[in-house]
């Protein structure tokens, strides 16, 4: 009888403590990194996002035969990106394409490096908004004109835009992703993984 009560018996108080302590280790092992690819996978996803409001700014263009701009506004706690034919829209009207970027993404300017990408971009700053004339090329406006080329030290450089996003991680260092647009309008993303930049 009482080997059959031996064996009936569950587990110990200290086995449950034990058990318990080993999968708080783990879990707490793991949670960083766990938030990490979470917020990799928003970061990445805004950038995306913004190189899809790209083509759709392209598209218009070409369509109606006019440039139009890409503009990007912290709005709330929101970053807004939005596709417009005014230079000087403060935030997205009715009808206009538009997008919301992922909680806590925000535009910046100051990478720990820059993706190389053989063409010479501007910010999306410096009162060059990224726009694109009727024939889908990237473009700045110059009043009534859409300039395909800046000037650059003693010559002349076609346009091409480079944005860059990151994000306030808890967890220590931001998190950083690209939108580059060549100046043949080809937009392409970069995500930074601490020592360099990848597709």
């Amino acid at each position: 009888m009482k080997l059959r009560r031996k064996r009936e018996g569950g587990f110990s108080l200290l086995e449950l403590i034990v058990v318990v302590v080993v999968v708080l280790i783990v879990s707490a092992m793991a949670l960083p990194s766990f938030f990490n690819m979470i917020y990799n996978i928003r970061l990445r996803s805004s950038a995306q996002t913004v190189a899809g409001m790209m083509q759709t700014c392209r598209m218009q263009a070409v369509r109606d035969n006019t440039f139009y701009f890409v503009r990007t506004k912290l709005i709330g706690n929101a970053t807004y990106v939005w596709v417009s034919k005014s230079l000087t829209s403060t935030e997205p009207q009715s009808g206009e394409p538009q997008a919301v970027l992922g909680s806590g993404v925000v535009s910046a300017t100051s990478p720990p490096s820059e993706p190389s990408v053989g063409f010479p971009t501007l910010d999306f700053a410096l009162n060059k908004t990224p726009a694109f004339n009727a024939r889908g090329l990237p473009c700045f406006s110059g009043g009534a004109r859409c300039n395909t080329q800046f000037t650059a030290g003693s010559g002349s450089q076609n346009v091409g835009f480079k944005l860059f996003l990151t994000d306030s991680r808890p967890m220590g260092a931001n998190g950083w992703a690209a939108v580059m647009i060549s100046p043949a309008g080809r937009v392409q993303t970069f995500q930074y993984y601490g020592s360099g930049w990848g597709q």
